[in-house]
């Protein structure tokens, strides 16, 4: 665990990208504060359940790697927004039914401020994220027309990708790495935020493609 560590946070400090581990893997809080020791940036986690462990334990930057639905989830983010004023809240959307779905719910349960979301990118037959560009765009749209909504970036997860060879995995992984670089130079071009929109991208099973990938745009995004 301490070799992982320390070698997880040198490849990032090496290409000047911000960690944000995923916390589901472990739950284990212990872990998420050696996490912190060696540089992370947040923490990462799958549902707002998860994101409450977090703050249980004094975590203040989360990233909840999905998407925020359903009345218990939206009731329960909108009471950490406002009993947590010191923590950055993070989620995903990526349809413009979703923005709104977020949007009104935190509305409804009186969340006192607003949101970060980032937009997915995904691929035909995967499980989330856009389809196109042209979808990326108009989620950026709708994103920005609520006032508890702050859009600020967009982010993608590689690891589904799978072929019968290593070789077709990358090329796979390429073709949809270069689809989300194009929603993120969209998204860059008209950017007026004070701080550089976040590029994430998700797992740890493409490194080598997603470094190639991403190295060149750390003096666009974060």
């Amino acid at each position: 665990l301490s070799h992982n560590l320390q070698a997880m946070a040198a490849w990032c400090k090496e290409n000047n990208f911000l960690l944000a581990p995923h916390g589901k893997t472990t739950m284990c809080p212990q872990i998420f504060a050696r996490q912190f020791d060696h540089g992370a940036w947040a923490m990462t986690v799958a549902s707002v359940s998860q994101a409450m462990v977090c703050l249980n334990f004094g975590i203040k930057r989360i990233v909840i790697a999905n998407q925020i639905v359903g009345t218990s989830n939206l009731r329960s983010l909108a009471a950490a927004i406002n009993s947590y004023s010191f923590v950055e809240f993070y989620c995903l959307v990526d349809s413009v039914a979703s923005v709104n779905h977020l949007a009104e719910g935190l509305k409804r349960y009186g969340a006192g401020r607003s949101i970060s979301v980032l937009v997915e990118w995904g691929r035909n037959g995967w499980r989330t994220g856009v389809r196109s560009e042209a979808d990326g765009l108009a989620v950026l749209a709708e994103a920005a027309k609520h006032p508890l909504l702050k859009v600020c970036g967009v982010e993608a997860f590689e690891g589904l990708a799978s072929a019968p060879t290593r070789d077709e995995e990358a090329r796979t992984v390429d073709e949809f790495l270069n689809g989300l670089g194009k929603l993120a130079d969209a998204l860059r071009s008209d950017w007026a935020g004070d701080e550089l929109p976040l590029f994430s991208v998700g797992g740890s099973a493409f490194l080598d493609r997603v470094q190639q990938m991403a190295a060149p745009l750390t003096e666009k995004f974060r």
